[in-house]
């Protein structure tokens, strides 16, 4: 089982130095699982070019090119997908527990597989079909797509609607693929871990010890440096750091 792990990224703020500093502290711990950022600048001499752990790509950094920052990227590895079983689309403000999601990944479709986090539905809605709604989209923070479906994203290059996780729930559900929804523990502004964002972890979770269906942390705070205090307090409770 192998991953490649594509975080979005960029230098416009000292935070996302930060997080990246600490990404840097455990993302190549895993030799089955390939880590890069991708960032972009509007003077690149090339349009992409891989340095180190970075893709650059020639675009300006902004909320508004988001969508097709990411499908460049997408289309960059393009050439070495056949070498990964899935691909993962993190945000920086993550921390990914590497064992735990390859044996989640392990129970997934080969193809035509989306897994997330569903956006866009009611959290208290039993039936959670992301097909059912007019309205629903993989989670912005990381989401699992199968290579052929990463590859079509590309091909086709859905109309952008508001964001790229958006953009891509849309396209989802014009293709009649579902999104299979994953736990994710979510650090919010009372400094307490919720499941999904709504649902208080029991008591017996509060230690976080990683588990074969939690391994994508969110942190989702509007104070960055409680963000970056917890990253690192993470890292050093998943890795030998």
């Amino acid at each position: 089982m192998k991953v490649l792990l594509l975080i979005l990224a960029s230098d416009t703020a000292p935070e996302y130095l930060q997080f990246q500093r600490l990404w840097r502290l455990y993302m190549k711990s895993n030799p089955n699982v390939h880590c890069y950022f991708y960032k972009g600048h509007p003077d690149l001499t090339r349009p992409a070019f891989l340095e180190d752990d970075t893709l650059w790509i020639r675009i300006n950094e902004s909320l508004e090119t988001v969508y097709e920052k990411t499908l460049r990227a997408f289309e960059y590895f393009l050439p070495v997908l056949k070498d990964y079983n899935y691909v993962f689309r993190s945000n920086l403000s993550t921390v990914v527990a590497f064992p735990q999601m390859l044996d989640y990944c392990a129970s997934l479709s080969r193809t035509k597989c989306c897994a997330a986090v569903i956006g866009g539905i009611p959290r208290d809605e039993e039936e959670r079909n992301s097909l059912s709604h007019g309205f629903s989209f993989p989670g912005g923070n990381g989401f699992l797509l199968s290579p052929d479906l990463v590859r079509r994203l590309v091909e086709e290059k859905e109309p952008l609607v508001v964001q790229d996780d958006v953009t891509i729930g849309v396209a989802l559900r014009k293709w009649n693929v579902p999104i299979q929804e994953f736990a994710r523990p979510d650090y919010m502004n009372d400094a307490t871990w919720y499941l999904n964002g709504t649902h208080l972890l029991e008591p017996k979770d509060w230690n976080l010890n990683p588990k074969k269906l939690l391994f994508s942390y969110r942190l989702k705070t509007d104070d960055r440096s409680k963000d970056v205090e917890m990253m690192r307090n993470l890292i050093r409770r998943f890795y030998t750091v």
